[in-house]
């Protein structure tokens, strides 16, 4: 920075100078080597570097202002090439062969293909493909409604039908697939009702309106009545098993347990189960290690609540967490193994009395 204008300037200089006048002016490089030479645009580019550098370093231009101004120039460029216009559209991009089908492909949900046509506006281009998608979509969800009516798949295909007899697809098909509408929109107002009464009155409408016959009517009467018993129980098993989780405890693991194996049994979500077998877990342990706990006060009643808890915590490292575990270990070693054992961990020892009265204790 404290460098004067013809400081700068002599420096620059050096760019520009031919390699053999640098090379007469220095002899040979300070290591006793030619110095290395650059073409035209390697000049230029060193030079463009070292002009930033100074300018950068002067606080006149930050980087970040030079890469913009780069930018702009490269798309002025462009735009002198490309012959764009300042008045081009949405519609001119679309103009381009290929470009609205590809966009509009993308988008394969009917909503959105409607909404990107209404965005677009009609064009040759639009128009072709509601015309090519239109029979796709509506054969896909004539197929799904057929099989598994649902209010989401019965709203698309009403709206895939209306696209339909837009573009002006083949009547017979729309027909079709407006029958099977139909028959979903009943098989889904079946699985809705809520009583007996209900589901024979849609029964009776179904056959008025031709969209079923008696025999297909009752059929589906029948199959909508078992899916609604089996929510049902799904519903009240969900119930219980959330009342089961609030209210659980060490003395009431055993209704949760039990609900647990009823919401199974109803298809209850995993998510549910899964935190209702953690809670049983819990508690199971809880239960455990408060029996094991009695257990050994019963052994040793004038050990203090002190003593009891060192006691547990020994069983703890041994791997002894239950009643189970405890007669085990107590049947399987003698005093010498168990004193062995609780050396190696650097676990203070039982007496053999202590020992005698746990063993006497879990006979019981």
């Amino acid at each position: 920075l404290d460098a004067t204008d013809g400081q700068v300037r002599r420096a620059l200089a050096r760019f520009d100078e031919p390699s053999g006048a640098t090379a007469a002016s220095s002899g040979r490089g300070r290591c006793g080597t030619q110095p290395a030479t650059c073409n035209g645009a390697e000049a230029i580019r060193i030079r463009l570097a070292a002009l930033e550098g100074i300018l950068a370093d002067a606080g006149v231009a930050r980087p970040a202002a030079v890469e913009a101004r780069v930018h702009r120039e490269r798309f002025a460029a462009v735009r002198a090439a490309s012959a764009w216009r300042p008045m081009a559209t949405l519609r001119d991009v679309l103009a381009v062969h290929r470009t609205c089908g590809a966009i509009m492909d993308f988008a394969c949900d009917v909503v959105h293909q409607e909404k990107l046509c209404t965005a677009f506006g009609t064009c040759a281009t639009t128009e072709a493909f509601r015309r090519h998608r239109a029979p796709i979509r509506l054969q896909r969800l004539v197929d799904f409604v057929s099989s598994q009516p649902s209010p989401h798949s019965i709203i698309a295909l009403q709206r895939t039908l209306c696209v339909a007899v837009d573009v002006k697809v083949n009547d017979e098909f729309v027909l079709a697939a407006s029958r099977v509408l139909r028959r979903g929109q009943y098989k889904n107002a079946m699985d809705m009702c809520l009583t007996d009464t209900d589901l024979d009155t849609l029964v009776q409408r179904a056959v008025q309106d031709s969209v079923f016959d008696m025999a297909e009517a009752k059929a589906c009467a029948r199959e909508s009545a078992k899916r609604r018993i089996e929510t049902q129980r799904k519903e009240d098993a969900q119930r219980l098993l959330r009342h089961a989780v609030q209210g659980a405890s060490v003395q009431t693991w055993q209704q949760l347990r039990l609900s647990i194996a009823n919401a199974m049994s109803c298809g209850v979500e995993v998510d549910q189960l899964k935190t209702a077998s953690e809670k049983l877990a819990q508690l199971r342990f809880e239960q455990e290690s408060e029996d094991l706990r009695q257990r050994v006060r019963k052994a040793r009643p004038q050990w203090s609540e002190v003593n009891l808890d060192r006691a547990l915590d020994r069983f703890a490292i041994l791997g002894i967490g239950n009643v189970a575990q405890l007669r085990e270990a107590l049947d399987r070693w003698d005093a010498r193994d168990l004193h062995a054992m609780m050396r190696a961990h650097g676990l203070g020892q039982f007496s053999n009395e202590t020992l005698a009265a746990l063993r006497a204790a879990m006979a019981a």
